[in-house]
């Protein structure tokens, strides 16, 4: 297998092109990829867009992937968790509201468009309170958010009730 360009890096991963419509994520830290592989056959056998797992890498920290020729998906597995959907629409209304309520990331209009238009989109299954904080308890938990992304996630919170009492 030989490794192509870099074409992005996370916050423990960096993810490689390695030809024939396909990419190396390969983790910076020691960690067991096959949990990950299994939670993301277990999405995709229900419908949800990720891409497909391959054999291959050089350890259990890499994963290879299909490259996203049928659109965006979600690569990133390693945390996922079991819950109640409303925490689910939680999660990704706080991580939208994290981006969109600061300006120093360049994308914070783009994040602020698309968080009201999640959050438009979910009607009357807007996550609730109980959801929310949870979700923020979860993000203040996360051992690579740094300190400021931390300290924001009370602007962002209260940036989703903003916006969720808005729209009645």
């Amino acid at each position: 297998m030989e490794i192509g360009e870099l074409l992005g890096t996370g916050r423990t991963a960096d993810v490689y092109a390695l030809g024939d419509g396909r990419v190396l994520r390969r983790n910076r830290f020691p960690v067991d990829s096959r949990r990950e592989a299994e939670v993301m056959a277990h999405v995709a056998a229900r419908g949800y867009p990720v891409p497909r797992v391959y054999p291959g890498g050089h350890g259990p920290a890499d994963l290879v992937m299909e490259r996203t020729p049928r659109g965006p998906m979600v690569i990133d597995w390693a945390n996922a968790e079991e819950g109640p959907p409303a925490l689910d629409r939680a999660m990704s209304a706080v991580i939208l509201a994290e981006v969109a309520v600061r300006p120093e990331t360049g994308i914070a209009d783009v994040a602020h468009a698309a968080l009201g238009g999640l959050l438009a989109g979910l009607g009357d299954a807007l996550p609730g309170e109980e959801h929310l904080a949870a979700a923020r308890a979860r993000r203040e938990a996360n051992p690579t958010l740094s300190a400021a992304e931390i300290a924001g996630l009370g602007a962002a919170v209260g940036e989703i009730t903003r916006l969720a009492a808005a729209l009645g």
